[in-house]
């Protein structure tokens, strides 16, 4: 099955690749942090959009377009990198249990299953960017 929606939230820092993404351009403190690079979602008059998009029956949530262009780069690697180094990346020794890669079932992570899901998520981008238009 799959299915596309969006919902709003108060705060967009706390879906899953926000803290892995959206890096603090001063300060230690990403709770407390207001800038950050890539710039950080705006809100709307709804609240700020977080993305959803289920595919058989499993459902990936991003509170911004960074996160999804993100997500899509590292699972369309053949071979993924770790966790551990995309928290090196990230320039942070958290991890590799609480970095959002290892939090993907192992039934999400074959290379069959992330084909489809990125294809899907960019079908589904550029709908909704055609419809926008």
């Amino acid at each position: 099955m799959k299915k596309h929606w969006i919902t709003y939230s108060e705060t967009w820092k706390n879906s899953p690749l926000a803290f892995w993404v959206h890096k603090p351009i001063e300060g230690e403190f990403y709770e407390k942090e207001t800038e950050f690079t890539p710039k950080s979602p705006k809100k709307e008059l709804e609240g700020f959009p977080i993305y959803h998009f289920e595919l058989n029956g499993f459902v990936f949530e991003f509170s911004s377009k960074a996160q999804i262009e993100h997500f899509i780069e590292v699972l369309s690697q053949k071979v993924m990198p770790t966790s551990k180094q995309l928290s090196i990346q990230r320039g942070t020794t958290l991890g590799p249990n609480r970095h959002w890669l290892s939090r993907l079932t192992a039934k999400t992570k074959s290379f069959k299953y992330r084909e489809k899901l990125i294809n899907y998520i960019k079908t589904e981008l550029d709908r909704t960017r055609k419809s926008t238009e």
